[in-house]
């Protein structure tokens, strides 16, 4: 089982109210990539509280429920998904409008999570490149860019932090190990394969809007 932890902000909330006595309320709650997942159950996380909610209160993109509690009060929400796998890699990215984009971006994610679980961690980490290099060109509208170019740019618009762009920009040197004459070079390790398909994860979210 794996799980992915969403931030929820007020806007995210739409709120019925359903008994003035009790003021208990409805609420359905949108987070834009949920049906990209399969999802067991939900660890809903507002400290010092927390509750589970059964995988039936998910629809599509929107998580429903009720409570006494009103948005207005929201501050630091999470939800915790935990999920047996990606069912739609496409749902990823839903706010990429070229379908033969999304699908090859999606495609290259799905590749990418196959050889990381199993430990390939070059190709893993080449394929970070592809989805990084893809959801760049896609976020920024510059099709015709490098990838060294493309972080740059993320980076003087704030898409990236500085510590990102830093660890984003050695994906460069690690796609060039493929050839002969670079085997002195420092191979891919778990460690830097891991930190690069975070940073990935990371994007993923914040360009969909969670």
């Amino acid at each position: 089982m794996r799980s992915s932890v969403f931030k929820i902000k007020a806007s995210q909330i739409d709120e019925t109210r359903i008994d003035e006595t009790t003021q208990l309320n409805l609420w359905k709650i949108h987070i834009p990539i949920l049906s990209a997942y399969s999802i067991e159950y939900i660890t809903e996380h507002w400290d010092p509280l927390s509750g589970v909610l059964a995988n039936e209160c998910v629809n599509g993109n929107i998580i429903e429920y009720q409570t006494d509690f009103q948005k207005a009060e929201v501050a630091d929400l999470f939800m915790i998904i935990h999920y047996h796998g990606i069912k739609d890699y496409e749902a990823l990215f839903p706010w990429i409008i070229n379908d033969n984009l999304r699908k090859r971006i999606a495609t290259f994610y799905e590749e990418l999570e196959s050889n990381f679980e199993n430990g390939v961690w070059l190709s893993a980490l080449l394929l970070s490149g592809a989805v990084l290099e893809g959801i760049l060109a896609a976020k920024l509208g510059k099709m015709d860019k490098t990838l060294n170019d493309l972080i740059t740019l993320a980076k003087e618009r704030r898409l990236v932090n500085e510590s990102d762009a830093t660890l984003l920009t050695e994906i460069r040197k690690y796609r060039n190990i493929v050839h002969a004459n670079k085997y002195r070079d420092e191979y891919v390790t778990k460690q830097k394969a891991m930190d690069v398909r975070s940073i990935i994860d990371r994007i993923i979210k914040n360009f969909a809007g969670c």
